[in-house]
């Protein structure tokens, strides 16, 4: 594949991704509108001090609104119920285009690494260097933390500690 087709295919997919967005965030708000009015129409209150709901008969919301209307209402829903995680899924499917750029650069760099032979030496070196360097920092970091902190350390306070302690505090670890 060229290069022309992959940035062709960058552009197009991030146009993809923000009309599927769009489209999930449209469906999702139709979608809470609809479950609202069904459940408006599902359910009446029986009373302002009573909390419970009185489930109206499907049969008498049929006979108040017409059976074409609710059907077809129902239909809407049900539709908008799979569209809504649908688009959803392919929003999530779709990387941005600077996702995708990270991607196609990340590839090549890899590709350059594991191809080049002065490339190859560099990622062992690099990572032993960094190993070093990370271990010194974070004991360098405890030792300034635990003086900043007046804490003394595990060793610090089992030394402190007599024979006798020491057995107590193994006794009540094991039991």
């Amino acid at each position: 594949m060229n290069w022309y087709k992959i940035f062709y295919l960058v552009t197009v997919a991030d146009k993809l991704h923000d009309a599927f967005l769009a489209l999930t965030i449209i469906f999702g708000i139709l979608l809470c509108v609809l479950f609202f009015i069904w459940l408006s129409r599902k359910y009446k209150d029986v009373g302002i001090s009573d909390i419970q709901l009185k489930e109206v008969p499907e049969q008498k919301v049929v006979e108040k609104y017409g059976e074409k209307g609710w059907h077809r209402f129902m239909r809407w829903f049900w539709t908008f119920t799979i569209l809504t995680p649908a688009f959803l899924i392919l929003t999530c499917g779709i990387p941005r285009k600077k996702d995708m750029i990270l991607i196609i650069a990340g590839g090549a760099a890899t590709e350059f690494v594991t191809t080049d032979s002065s490339a190859k030496a560099l990622p062992a070196e690099l990572t032993n260097y960094l190993r070093v360097e990370i271990q010194k920092m974070t004991t360098e970091a405890g030792v300034e933390m635990r003086k900043a902190l007046n804490t003394p350390t595990v060793r610090d306070t089992l030394l402190d500690k007599s024979k006798e302690e020491l057995i107590e505090l193994l006794e009540k670890q094991i039991k």
